[in-house]
C-alpha cells in the first residue's frame, strides 16, 4: 500500500484524524500491512498485546471463547475503525480474540514502536492524548 493511501486511511481514523502531517509521517513508517484471510486469527486472548489494528478492508470478529468453546461476538470491526486500542501504553494482554470474518487488509502499529514515537514527539503524545 502506497504511503499516500495509507496516510489518507490514517486521517479517517478518530486516533489519528487530528495529527499533522509531520507527525502522521513519523507513524507512517512503523505501521505493517498485510492481507489476511477469511477465519485467521490475529490475536487470541490472552496473547501480549503488543499493538493496535486498524481495519483498511473487510471485516473482523472481536470475540471471547466461552468455557464450553461457544463464540461470543462483542463486536464487528469494519473498515476505518480501530481494534485493540485499549491495550496501548498498558503492557496488558489482549484481552479478547480477533478473528479475520472475510478476506482483510489490516494496518497494524506496534505498541513498542509508538511508544518510542510518542517519547521523541511531545508534541505527538499530546495530541494522542487529546483524541
Amino acid at each position: 500500500m502506497s504511503t499516500e493511501v495509507l496516510r489518507n486511511a490514517f486521517r479517517r481514523l478518530f486516533l489519528f484524524e487530528n495529527l499533522s502531517d509531520a507527525e502522521l509521517s513519523l507513524l507512517l513508517p512503523l505501521v505493517q500491512c498485510r492481507h489476511i484471510e477469511k477465519e485467521a486469527v490475529l490475536f487470541n486472548e490472552g496473547d501480549p498485546g503488543d499493538g493496535v489494528h486498524f481495519v483498511l478492508s473487510g471485516l473482523v470478529k472481536v470475540l471471547r471463547t466461552s468455557e464450553d468453546g461457544r463464540e461470543h461476538i462483542l463486536r464487528i470491526v469494519q473498515p476505518g475503525e480501530t481494534f485493540a486500542e485499549a491495550i496501548l501504553f498498558t503492557g496488558r494482554p489482549y484481552p479478547a480474540s480477533a478473528v479475520a470474518a472475510t478476506l482483510c487488509e489490516i494496518a497494524y502499529l506496534p505498541a513498542e514502536a509508538l511508544e518510542e514515537a510518542v517519547k521523541s514527539s511531545p508534541a505527538l503524545a499530546v495530541r494522542l492524548i487529546r483524541t
